[in-house]
This record gives C-alpha cells, structure tokens and sequence, in this order.
C-alpha cells in the first residue's frame, strides 16, 4: 500500500502515456425506491445505487507478487472523474459519496459502488393526468474535463431494478439509457449519460376519491330533470352539485403542478362536468317556466302541440299523457260499467210554476249560465295549465337523455380516450 501511494498525485488525471487518453468512465445505476414525485415543484426524490468504473494506470500491481487481487481504499485518497448529475435538484451529488470506498484491482480497475439519494428535477407531462406517464432523466457528464480527456459511456443497456421496492403511487416501467455528446458550438467533444426513468401513475386512488365523485355528481344533476316541478328544488340541487364540482376541482388542481402549456385530463373531465351542471341548471330554470307559464292563461301553440304531444311524447313514452281523444273515449267506454242505467226524467207537473215572478226565473237562468260560463272558463285554464305541464315533463324528459347522452360521450372520449 505505501509503495502504491508513494508517488501518487490525487489531484492530477492519472496518464502514464498517451494511450491512456482518453480515461473511459463506465457508469451504470440500479433504482431500489421512488420517494417521492413532487409534482407541484416537479422534483424526483429517488434511491439508487451508482456504479462508477474506470481504470487508473497509476493504481495496478503484481498480484503474484503480493498476493493481494483488490483493495479498499479510502475516496480522498485516489483520484475521483468529477461526474455530475446535471438534473441535480439539491446540493452536489458527490458530496454524500465520501463515505463510501472504492475498490482498487491488481489490474488499476477502480470500481466505485454507493447507494444515495437522488433529488432531480422532472419536467412535468400532466396532460394525461391521473393516467400519466412519466419520463424523468438522470443525466450523469464531466463538469471539468472534455470527451477528449474524459470519456464517459453507459456501463449497460438499461439501468438496473431488480432490486426496486414497490411504490404506492409509481410504477417503475423501464430505465433505458442513452450515450449523448454535445459540441455546444466547437469541435471538442462533451459526452454524458442520460437514464430515462419512465414511471407509470397507479390511477385507482384518483378514480376511486376523484373520478368516481364526478360521475356521481354528474348523475346526481340528471336526476334533477326527473324531479318534480312542484317539489321546487329543482334549481338548487343543480347549484349544489354545481359547488360540489367546483371544490373537487380546487383538490386537483392542488395535485398537479401550476403549468399553462396543458390542461390535466381529469380538470378536462372536470370541468366539462361543471359546463354540463351550469348547462343543466340553466335549462331547468326554462322548463320550470314552462311548467307555470299556464297560470298566464296563454295556450300551448298548435304546432307545438303537434310535435311535442303527437310525436315526441310518443317516442319517449309518456304513456298516460299521449292518448289521442279517441284513446281517451275507448278508455272511458271500457271503465263504464255494462248495467244499463236508467235516466230519471223529473215530472213537471210537480212544479208549481203558476205563482212565480217572471223576473225571478229570469235571474236564477242568467244565474246558471254564468255559473256554466265560469266553470267552462275553470276547466280551460286547467286544460291549458296541464298542457303547460305536460310540455315541460316532456322537455325535462327530452333534457335528460340529451345531457345522459353527451355525459356518456364526453367520459368515453376523455377517461377511455387518454392513450
């Protein structure tokens, strides 16, 4: 060991002839766990172990001679690549590896294997969110020496997870690496390493507290047209799943980070389920105004009672409000009993008419006619008032599938649509 280090110098690339330029850094990593994604601040917090080998020509031996294969040497000791990791999100990187020894072989090998942890920021894709890929890169280069002195390749094809513990939130796809080299504007090389950490989000937590919510209130807003009109809560329960909405929203939007470039699939979702609420609200207000638009006393005009009683009512099968006048009299002929009725014709000659006023009579048939007159006029407002409500049913029947049918569509092409 004392003759080894005797005229060794740490600070200085170890070069014993020009065949040694330029020194070949292998490097190689093994993820063991994903910490933590941070989205907001788009930060990855990872553990790995890092796996350095390059050969030092100043550090071989005999190994007959001394019968020693290997050493453990302390870092301070050898001369270190300054590798950096240029997507750091912390403090310097080597600066937790000097805990850790390398391993020297009779050959000048030196092997370098230590487990840290890794803060790297990730650019963000939240367009498919929660059912979002994504793809953080490691990138390992030189900060000091070019590719003329240092040259820096991938140890492997791929980075090492046989060794990766299962994250509640993540799953650890693949860690395919790649060998890049910049010029940036010269003709001297600067090569690094880039592994590609590609995670993939477990969405059940988000479908089963987020996305199932939103159907839930989405069809909570559909019942609203099959409420009845006289409950008068039509209106507000369309309000209250309008705020509901509105505050899941808040939740997502603190889950994902504050971008522009995208929006979020789920706040999409989301936000298309609001448009759909305050859409639903709005025609509820309408319908409610049909329903009493009767107390004006103004009729359903003629040919919307032809599309909407005739044909429309039909195909939606309001079954009791779409019977012709002649449904109605086969349907009243059919309730009448079959035993013949006798009509009872009251005698005249039992009246004693000889002694009464003209004008009297006069009074009591003016009488009865207004009477007449004023339930006539009675029962067409309430002609009239059911037509008005039987229209608005309609409607709010027409209204329901309409927005049950573009809800289906909007969650199949959202939700089912995201690869």
């Amino acid at each position: 060991m004392v003759k080894l280090f005797s005229s060794y110098e740490k600070n200085l690339v170890p070069i014993c002839d020009e065949t040694d330029l330029p020194i070949t850094v292998r490097i190689g990593i093994a993820i063991t766990h994903i910490f933590e994604l941070d989205e907001p601040n788009q930060v990855l917090t990872s553990k790995a172990w890092l796996r350095w080998l390059w050969k030092d020509c100043k550090l071989s031996w005999n190994r007959t001679e001394y019968n020693v294969g290997h050493l453990s040497v302390e870092p301070d000791k050898i001369w270190f690549p300054d590798i950096t990791l240029y997507d750091n999100a912390e403090h310097d990187l080597t600066s937790r590896l000097g805990d850790y020894h390398p391993v020297v072989y009779s050959d000048g090998t030196v092997a370098f294997y230590a487990p840290t942890i890794i803060k790297s920021t990730c650019k963000i894709d939240v367009h498919a969110f929660p059912f979002d890929r994504q793809n953080c890169s490691l990138k390992f280069g030189s900060w000091r020496y070019s590719g003329l002195t240092l040259d820096i390749t991938n140890k492997s094809m791929a980075g090492d997870s046989s060794m990766y513990i299962t994250n509640g939130e993540w799953n650890l796809v693949d860690i395919p690496v790649k060998r890049n080299v910049f010029y940036y504007g010269s003709t001297t090389p600067w090569p690094d390493v880039t592994f590609q950490v590609i995670l993939q989000r477990k969405s059940l937590y988000y479908t089963f507290n987020l996305i199932f919510p939103c159907i839930l209130m989405t069809l909570l807003a559909m019942t609203g047209f099959a409420l009845p009109p006289e409950s008068g809560e039509k209106v507000s329960l369309g309000i209250t799943v309008l705020l509901s909405a509105c505050v899941v929203l808040l939740l997502v939007s603190e889950s994902v980070p504050t971008t522009s470039e995208t929006i979020p699939l789920l706040s999409k979702y989301i936000g298309s389920t609001i448009t759909l609420v305050c859409m639903s609200t709005v025609v509820t207000v309408l319908s409610l105004g049909c329903h009493h638009r009767g107390a004006y006393g103004r009729p359903v005009p003629g040919w919307m009672k032809k599309l909407f009683f005739n044909y429309i009512g039909r195909i939606l099968c309001i079954v009791q409000d779409c019977r012709t006048p002649d449904d109605v009299k086969e349907f009243v002929k059919d309730s009448l009993p079959n035993t013949p009725v006798k009509i009872v014709q009251p005698n005249i000659t039992d009246v004693n008419i000889k002694n009464e006023n003209p004008h009297i009579l006069h009074a009591l048939c003016r009488l009865l006619y207004r009477i007449e007159g004023h339930l006539d006029d009675e029962k067409k407002s309430d002609d009239i008032r059911s037509e008005w409500q039987l229209l608005a049913r309609i409607i709010d029947r027409i209204l329901l599938i309409l927005f049950s049918s573009v809800m289906l569509i909007i969650s199949l092409l959202i939700l089912l649509g995201q690869s």
